[in-house]
């Protein structure tokens, strides 16, 4: 994107499946591939970051990149409660983690995001 707005892009999530197929890949020529759930991620290096537009302050940049590292390392949950959606009722209660089968039916936004789902 920041081809097409070099001096509006700040970043952006990029997915990078690679690895996986080739593994996969492999794993079907060897004979020993079994179909799998996958939630790969930042720690897998499936998700990256985008490299940062200018417009994007060093102290942003080195915040957004600290935080990318904790969730690589475990350390930060980016739904970790508390998490309220739009009308405040608690979704995630403190403490606890949204789990992969509950973001497969996120089907609500959080709260201070304005809109409404589409039917």
């Amino acid at each position: 994107m920041s081809k097409y707005g070099p001096t509006a892009h700040l970043t952006a999530s990029t997915h990078n499946w690679s690895g996986h197929y080739l593994a996969s890949a492999k794993a079907v020529l060897d004979g020993n591939w079994a179909p799998q759930d996958l939630w790969g991620g930042i720690k897998d290096g499936m998700v990256e970051l985008a490299p940062f537009g200018p417009a994007v302050p060093a102290e942003v940049k080195a915040l957004a990149e600290a935080k990318q590292a904790e969730i690589a390392a475990g350390t930060l949950h980016p739904f970790q409660g508390p998490v309220k959606d739009q009308a405040g009722t608690l979704r995630v209660a403190e403490g606890s983690v949204l789990s992969d089968q509950d973001m497969l039916g996120f089907d609500w936004y959080v709260e201070g995001v304005l809109g409404k789902l589409p039917k």
